[in-house]
This record gives structure tokens, C-alpha cells and sequence, in this order.
């Protein structure tokens, strides 16, 4: 359901679950590989790419954004990697356009990756720090940084925790809450998703 959007078919669900008993196989370590294999199955990529291509390009999946789904399935590359690839394309500067209604277009570009990333305006100062970059780094590179910044990624896995263990992060409860573990981690936004998938605690809550 998570990573599919859909719920297995009993033989699915069996042969899956027939991990549990494999032979060297900790219940923890069944959970993570079963988690693993999930969340990156062309099924579970492709649900992905095709949320992206609706919620930052603003239109449906089609036939040219097939080449982000091969290069996070085939090419191995995080799911930062792709997404920056996406928000850097000449079709997200256009949309972004029509996304914020002043500014010029760099900085228009960059106020929509505030609103789309951190879901709030940046600043003036925000902005034209990120526009200053844009002629050295590239859009590419500027995406990425929005996409690895600890305010988009502190969001995207409190959502996680949302999503996933249905409950709210609990930063005042250390013993139970993670979040700032996951933040300062390094590990991608995938990563994260199947180290919670892995846990206990999905398992029996999630």
C-alpha cells in the first residue's frame, strides 16, 4: 500500500512473506530485505516519478518522463539525484513562471522551489542568495541543495512518519522520535523510507 499505492494479491503477500522463514534470516533482516526489494520495484519507482511529474511539472506522467524512471530504476541514482534532474529542466523554469507572479525569471525559478520544497516564500535575501548561484552551479545544483537542505528534508520525514508509522514525530520523546536522526543521517530520501519500513515499529503499527 505505502510504496505501491495498491494492496497485494495473496500469492504476492505469500512469497514475500515466506522471508520470514528463510534459513540465516533474522525477523529483522526478512523485514529489511522485504522493504528493500519493495520500494525499489519499477512498480514502486514508477509511482514515484509520476508524483513528481504531477506535482512539480503540474500534468500527468507521459512518454518523455520515462528516462527519469530508467535512471532511478536502471541507473541507480538517488531519488534526489532524479528529482533535481526534473526541477532543473527547461519545463519546470517555464511552470515555475507561472507560479509566482513577480521577480524576475531566476528569481522566480528559485521563489517556486521555495514553495513547491519548503512549502513557504523565501525571503528576499534567501532568493537572491540562490539566483547569485544559479550562473556557477547550475539549476541542477541548486535544486539538489534545496532537496538536501535540513527544512526540506525535516518536512518530507515528518510526512514519512505521517505516511508510514501513522503517528506525528514526537520530538520531545527522544526514546520513541528519530526524526533528527534521519535528518542529520545522509541517507536519501529512499534510504529513509525502508530504515523505517525495517523497524518494529511499522511493523506492528504500520
Amino acid at each position: 500500500l505505502d510504496a505501491r499505492g495498491r494492496i497485494g494479491s495473496k500469492a504476492e503477500i505469500d512469497s514475500w512473506a515466506a522471508i520470514f522463514g528463510w534459513p540465516g534470516y533474522s525477523h529483522a533482516a526478512a523485514q529489511a530485505a522485504i522493504a528493500y526489494a519493495i520500494e525499489h520495484s519499477y512498480e514502486a519507482e514508477a509511482r514515484i516519478v509520476s508524483a513528481w511529474v504531477n506535482a512539480y511539472l503540474g500534468r500527468p506522467f507521459g512518454n518523455s518522463d520515462i528516462p527519469y524512471l530508467n535512471e532511478l530504476y536502471f541507473g541507480g541514482q538517488s531519488e534526489e539525484q532524479v528529482l533535481s534532474q526534473i526541477l532543473s529542466q527547461p519545463e519546470f523554469y517555464a511552470h515555475a513562471q507561472t507560479l509566482v507572479a513577480t521577480g524576475t525569471t531566476d528569481e522566480r525559478y528559485v521563489q517556486a522551489l521555495y514553495l513547491l520544497l519548503c512549502h513557504r516564500p523565501g525571503t528576499a535575501a534567501e532568493v537572491n542568495a540562490e539566483v547569485a548561484a544559479l550562473p556557477t552551479l547550475g539549476r541542477q545544483a541548486v535544486a539538489l541543495g534545496f532537496l538536501w537542505s535540513l527544512e526540506f528534508r525535516t518536512d518530507q520525514f515528518e510526512g514519512y512518519c505521517d505516511a508510514l508509522l501513522h503517528r506525528p514525530s514526537d520530538p520531545n520523546n527522544p526514546a520513541l522520535d528519530q526524526l533528527q536522526d534521519w535528518v542529520y543521517s545522509g541517507y536519501d530520501m529512499g534510504s529513509v523510507r525502508i530504515l523505517m519500513e525495517a523497524q518494529p515499529e511499522f511493523y506492528y503499527n504500520g
